[in-house]
């Protein structure tokens, strides 16, 4: 096409739609540029060079393009959408939140926007809020692995245990070899003084994920919930293999060791 039209804003426009699947975003970004310099005001472009700037970690450019998409198309909800996950990278999460929902007035059959809403009200600890747009999202599209997990994730905060364990077990079902997943429903199965069941999806989520740490210290604790405290400081140690100063793991070690009376080492740990 290019060939044919290398004055083409479309064109290139959509060869740096190509790059960027391909993972080549010095060059998408090119191809955006030179579509913009041909076409100022393609709205298109501008969000979608957005997009490639936020995938080369140039955050604030991307906030950029994506206004100037909206400046031109004001209701361009994908590029509401865009700014919403860029402004939350930032930590701007109340003009975040502003954006997905009026991505959301645009397209409000969006799992995606929902999905983006939720975390963002997840990290800011309104998990009402975000339940409430999971469960929009999975009413949408409900065999999404992820947004079960985040789900979940948002339950287990305020208690409602039974629930997220089924949504855990869902996220499971439809994605087998999802580490996180294992990892919260290790943690779940703790909270509801299980940890006899707690140890395969600990085992499990290690062995997908061997960095870890969180799954190897509370696999550590379910031993030690077991009365194997000489296992339980392996996993701590494993732990910290990872995460040297982690503070909680050297705790919980401390706390193993004490078991065992070896209260020189212990408070060595409790020190740190």
């Amino acid at each position: 096409a290019l060939r044919r039209s290398p004055k083409s804003a479309e064109a290139h426009n959509s060869l740096g739609n190509v790059l960027h699947r391909r993972g080549r975003y010095d060059e998408a970004n090119i191809e955006f540029g030179r579509a913009l310099s041909l076409r100022p005001h393609y709205a298109q472009a501008h969000n979608n060079r957005g997009a490639t700037l936020r995938e080369l970690g140039r955050i604030e450019e991307a906030v950029s393009c994506y206004e100037r998409a909206i400046a031109i198309v004001p209701d361009y909800a994908d590029a509401h959408h865009n700014l919403g996950n860029a402004l939350r990278v930032l930590r701007r999460n109340d003009e975040a939140i502003a954006h997905f929902e009026r991505a959301l007035s645009k397209q409000p059959e969006s799992p995606a926007t929902h999905r983006d809403l939720g975390n963002t009200f997840q990290y800011l600890h309104k998990y009402e809020s975000a339940i409430d747009h999971y469960l929009a999202a999975l009413a949408i599209s409900p065999g999404d692995s992820e947004i079960y997990y985040n789900l979940g994730t948002a339950l287990l905060a305020i208690g409602r245990l039974q629930e997220a364990l089924a949504n855990y077990q869902r996220a499971l079902e439809l994605k087998p070899d999802y580490a996180e997943a294992y990892s919260n429903l290790g943690i779940l199965l703790l909270r509801l003084d299980q940890p006899e069941e707690a140890l395969p999806a600990l085992n499990k989520a290690i062995a997908l994920a061997p960095e870890n740490t969180q799954a190897f210290s509370n696999l550590g604790q379910a031993l030690l919930m077991l009365g194997r405290p000489d296992e339980a400081i392996e996993a701590f140690e494993q732990a910290l293999q990872i995460e040297p100063r982690h503070a909680v793991v050297h705790n919980n070690l401390g706390a193993a060791l004490r078991k065992l009376r070896r209260y020189t080492q212990a408070i060595d740990h409790f020190e740190i």
